[in-house]
């Protein structure tokens, strides 16, 4: 049995997002690899090294012949190069597997089986499942008992439903298997662009919180599950000692929501004198976390340096409309002690905004610039807002745009997504071209300050600022 796992090229996207090897291709590598000979192929990390991805396709595929292939992760900006692979997989092995998985596919497995060219897509999380799958290759009837997986059966589409590792099984998976990863071009792009080499890491999966703009909760459920300690300690060690790799960013939705295990996580990383090893984290701003500094002191003892912070806006009726947190009147001023505190611990600021939020006007979204600028947080990133299958906007975009007052420019969006620094979205409060010019002025406005830049095409919509300045 031969599996073949590809991650498509994300063109749109930096050097830095392509310099760190997807974590969940290397979950389901090292689950199955017992029970296959398994390969991976990146070709996001072919293309930023200004290789040939799609001749390393063919050059594989035709090398390998594998009898399963597994594509993804899928998101907006990818699906559409996920297809393409499909298709040519299919053109040269027409009796292949072909299996997509990712956020885009737990939501969109209708429409993409509907495609001829795949086979079964992964709703959710699938190390089990995919592992299942393998096993179940030489008989189809084994495929109505796998959980979390969506198929084609005479011409019907069968959906299993939804797959959830329990506390157990997440704890208990197996290394990531980096092995089958080009480990040294990864090194080789972060060299190239001044910043570390650095790995994933995963220490829980769930998020209690319910954004309208994102769909985590509804790809790993409200119900969180922690891995121990002393399992994250195993995988950085044996990490370090295979790959000297002394960087890492935490995959997890919210690490600082669950204050108590990532105190542990710091402690065990401390008495385990991981010296000179570094950690950036994601962390909600009603975390526990920015209660005292002492907490913040101790992650920095552990080396975590860097935390993401989903700032979004400072306007109370946004950020009620985005659900996050449950005192919306205190989020301005959330954001103000985050950053401060962070400051004062020697732990970078990394603040998230978003331009396009329900109620977001023109005016108000200047008065955030201002805001940030006041800040002086150690980077800011904006991004537009997305209508990503499964999440809340997307529904109700769906049901009624009139009602929830946010409308489509495009029905494809990953094409729009993929290519420069074009909205897919616009509000009743706030035109296409208007966000635009929001994203113009956060960079013009910042960037002498900080670190300021846009999701998605940082490099074009900084080409831009530099062109109207010279």
């Amino acid at each position: 049995m031969k599996v073949l796992l590809i991650n498509p090229p994300y063109s749109a996207y930096s050097p830095k997002e392509s310099a760190i090897p997807p974590l969940g291709l290397a979950r389901i590598a090292s689950t199955i690899r017992k029970k296959a000979n398994v390969q991976v192929l990146d070709m996001a990390c072919k293309e930023v090294l200004g290789k040939d991805p799609w001749g390393e396709l063919l050059h594989t595929i035709n090398l390998l012949k594998p009898n399963i292939i597994g594509i993804g992760p899928l998101v907006t900006s990818n699906v559409n190069k996920g297809l393409r692979i499909a298709k040519i997989i299919k053109s040269i092995l027409p009796e292949s597997k072909v299996t997509l998985g990712g956020p885009d596919p737990t939501f969109t497995y209708n429409k993409l089986l509907q495609n001829t060219n795949v086979d079964t897509v992964f709703i959710g999380e699938s190390e089990k499942s995919f592992l299942a799958y393998v096993q179940s290759y030489n008989d189809a009837s084994l495929l109505k008992n796998i959980n979390g997986i969506a198929f084609k059966l005479k011409g019907k589409i069968i959906s299993n439903g939804r797959n959830y590792l329990t506390n157990k099984e997440f704890d208990s998976l197996p290394m990531p298997a980096w092995d089958l990863f080009p480990i040294e071009e990864y090194s080789e792009i972060a060299k190239k662009n001044n910043f570390e080499p650095y790995l994933p890491l995963e220490s829980s999966r769930g998020c209690p919180l319910d954004c309208i703009f994102c769909s985590c909760t509804n790809i790993f459920s409200s119900k969180i599950r922690l891995r121990t300690s002393q399992s994250i300690v195993n995988e950085i060690t044996h990490n370090i000692n295979k790959y000297h790799i002394k960087r890492y960013v935490f995959n997890d939705d919210n690490v600082g929501i669950h204050i108590n295990h990532l105190l542990a996580i710091a402690d065990k990383i401390i008495k385990s004198q991981l010296d000179e090893v570094k950690f950036a984290i994601s962390s909600t701003l009603d975390s526990k976390l920015f209660s005292d500094l002492n907490h913040l002191l101790k992650i920095k003892a552990a080396g975590f340096d860097e935390i993401f912070m989903g700032c979004e806006t400072i306007h109370e009726d946004a950020i009620k409309k985005v659900r996050k947190t449950s005192n919306p009147n205190l989020w301005a001023k959330n954001i103000k002690n985050a950053v401060e505190l962070c400051r004062r611990a020697g732990i970078a600021s990394r603040t998230n905004w978003i331009i396009g939020l329900p109620t977001d006007t023109k005016d108000k979204l200047l008065q955030t610039i201002e805001f940030i600028k006041e800040l002086k947080p150690d980077t800011a990133l904006m991004s537009l807002l997305q209508s990503y299958p499964g999440t809340y906007i997307d529904h109700e975009i769906n049901k009624d745009e009139n009602k929830i007052g946010i409308h489509k420019l495009t029905e494809n969006p990953s094409d729009v997504v993929a290519s420069k620094f074009d909205p897919t979205l616009y509000t009743q409060w706030l035109s296409s071209d208007e966000m635009i010019e929001i994203a113009y002025k956060f960079i013009y406005t910042l960037s002498p300050y900080f670190e300021a830049n846009i999701s998605g095409s940082p490099y074009y919509i900084f080409e831009l600022w530099r062109e109207q300045n010279n």
